[in-house]
């Protein structure tokens, strides 16, 4: 009986953590902000430099809305949650996005 209540308790609180640590975010600014100006691509265009991220932050931009949060996110861009909650912070540190839960 104390073995099931652990368990269930363990289950309860790991949910709990789950919901806090999952946010919600959305643009700061309507229209599609100038990546250079925050230091987050190159200002040099060129096959050979490729920026891993761009294309990552630009999905990021386009789906943080109030109807997705950082997990969802993750699995529409088909991304590490660990990767985009890192490229989420960055933003959120550049004022590009704002914490919406």
């Amino acid at each position: 009986m104390k073995k099931n209540l652990k368990k269930s308790l363990k289950f309860v609180f790991n949910i709990i953590d789950e919901i806090q640590n999952n946010k919600i975010f959305i643009k700061e600014k309507n229209c599609e902000p100038f990546l250079n100006k925050y230091d987050l691509t190159s200002p040099i265009s060129s096959k050979f430099f490729i920026n891993k991220n761009k294309k990552i932050i630009l999905n990021i931009l386009a789906y943080a809305s109030k109807n997705l949060d950082t997990v969802e996110i993750s699995k529409k861009i088909n991304q590490n949650h660990n990767l985009v909650k890192k490229i989420i912070e960055n933003l959120k540190r550049k004022k590009i996005i704002k914490e919406f839960i």
